[in-house]
């Protein structure tokens, strides 16, 4: 489900799948919920990071099944951080490849009209 200002809730079993956790160590710790944001350079912020070397990864850079890739660590408070590249950003990375608009919006499973308008502000 998503709402206005981007919030979106998962249901249990998919966000479990997600960050691979059991549905044990979830309820243990106040992992039960994430805060998302987007960056365009994933790799940039992942070398800044990197700076402050006390940081606990839940996992390092993946490509979740759409093509978007992301990261998740915890903050000090062992809350759950995601940060992901904006689908736009995705989009540009799949044709920057040499995909077609049609296959970047099936890869990433977003309508062709997105990916055009990402093609169209790169040219």
């Amino acid at each position: 489900m998503t709402f206005g200002g981007d919030f979106a809730i998962h249901l249990k079993s998919h966000f479990l799948q997600l960050v691979n956790l059991s549905s044990n160590d979830i309820s243990k710790r106040p992992n039960n919920s994430e805060l998302y944001f987007e960056e365009d350079n994933l790799d940039d912020l992942l070398e800044k990071l990197k700076e402050y070397g006390s940081i606990e990864y839940i996992h390092a850079i993946k490509e979740q099944p759409w093509g978007q890739r992301v990261i998740r660590f915890y903050d000090p408070d062992m809350h759950i951080i995601e940060v992901g590249e904006s689908m736009e950003s995705v989009a540009r990375r799949f044709l920057s490849q040499g995909f077609s608009i049609e296959e970047t919006a099936k890869r990433i499973s977003m309508p062709e009209e997105f990916v055009q308008q990402c093609f169209n502000k790169n040219n």
